[in-house]
């Protein structure tokens, strides 16, 4: 995946692009909600390949795979909504 590898200069620790913003967790996070993140098989959830790709590019751990206990409702539009 060119051209992903992190932010403007390329690396994700630069502390630029959407990682050096709001977090690589907060980002992942945010990525994970999209609805083409996973897909649902015989045996339960699975990512997809280009989430797996990615993140291994990146060179970044998905704290929702359940490694993390993420709380994802800081997230949703509705608390989106409150703080605009």
């Amino acid at each position: 995946m060119e051209g992903v590898r992190g932010g403007p200069d390329g690396d994700v620790n630069s502390g630029k692009g959407m990682f050096g913003r709001v977090g690589k967790d907060q980002s992942i996070v945010f990525m994970s909600r999209r609805v083409d993140y996973r897909y649902k098989t015989g045996q339960g959830m699975k990512k997809n390949n280009w989430v797996v790709e990615l993140l291994e590019d990146l060179g970044v751990n998905d704290p929702t795979d359940g490694r993390a206990n993420i709380n994802i409702a800081p997230y949703s539009a509705e608390n989106m909504m409150e703080k605009n």
